[in-house]
Formats: structure tokens, sequence, C-alpha cells
């Protein structure tokens, strides 16, 4: 039996206000990179920390970016799924990833950004940022990555 109707539909729900989003200032987040820069030893990840506090990025967005989706002329950043070929030589593909939205989006990409990642892409191609072995970000798996 399938229901017509919701049955919550003439209930009166009580909805919780949502608390204003909080960004940080520009100020604070040139002493956040400025203290980054400085431990770079000790976090390596400065260039991805100055992509979201510049972007304001998600997580998942930051760890599936390529190096094609960075548009230098453009300042752009562009936000898209992305597929993965399932059997080589065939058109055959799965989506590895989808953003949240499920839509290509596209980000300003600061102007005091662009040397950042220009110079950490330099010559190479695939991900954007990639862990100390060398390989792509995991979404599910990172989140230590900025809790320590």
């Amino acid at each position: 039996a399938r229901l017509l109707e919701s049955p919550m539909k003439h209930v009166n729900r009580k909805t919780e206000p949502r608390s204003p989003r909080q960004w940080i200032t520009p100020q604070q987040r040139d002493q956040l990179l400025a203290v980054v820069r400085k431990q770079k030893s000790r976090c390596p990840h400065y260039e991805l920390l100055a992509t979201a506090a510049y972007t304001g990025m998600r997580w998942q967005e930051l760890a599936q970016l390529d190096i094609e989706d960075l548009d230098f002329k453009r300042l752009e950043i562009h936000v898209r799924p992305k597929f993965e070929v399932t059997e080589p030589g065939k058109a055959h593909y799965s989506v590895r990833w989808t953003p949240k939205s499920e839509r290509f989006r596209v980000i300003p990409m600061a102007r005091d950004l662009v040397p950042i990642l220009e110079g950490y892409v330099a010559s190479r191609a695939g991900p954007v940022f990639l862990t100390q072995d060398r390989v792509r970000y995991v979404t599910q798996v990172n989140h230590r990555l900025v809790r320590g």
C-alpha cells in the first residue's frame, strides 16, 4: 500500500533557528597563513589551506581538484563531477565523485592565490593536492589533516 500524501503534511513542526554563518576576516586569514607558512616543516599543507582560506571550498572539492580545473588566465577554479574510465579503450565511464551541489560551478580565484598555486602545480598534471606519499587525498578519511 502506497501513501498518497505525507502524514506530516498538516503537522506544524518547530524549526530551530539557524545561527548566523561566521567567516574569518581577511586579517585572520593572513595571520593563519603566515603561521602555517612558518611551520611548513610541521604542516606541509600550506597550499591546500591557502586555497581553502581564499575560496571557502569544501574539503571534498579540494581533495578532488585537478590541475585542469585551475584557470589562471580567467582567475577561476572549476568544481565539476569527476569521471573515470571503467573499461580502457571503450567509452565506459563511472562517476568517481560529484560535488555536493551536483552541478558544475565556478569559484573566483583571488589574485593572491595565483602565485601560491602556480608554483605548487608547475610542470605536473593530475590532482592539485597530494598527500606526502604523492597520491590524491581520499575525501572520507582525511579530516585529520586539519585537526592534527
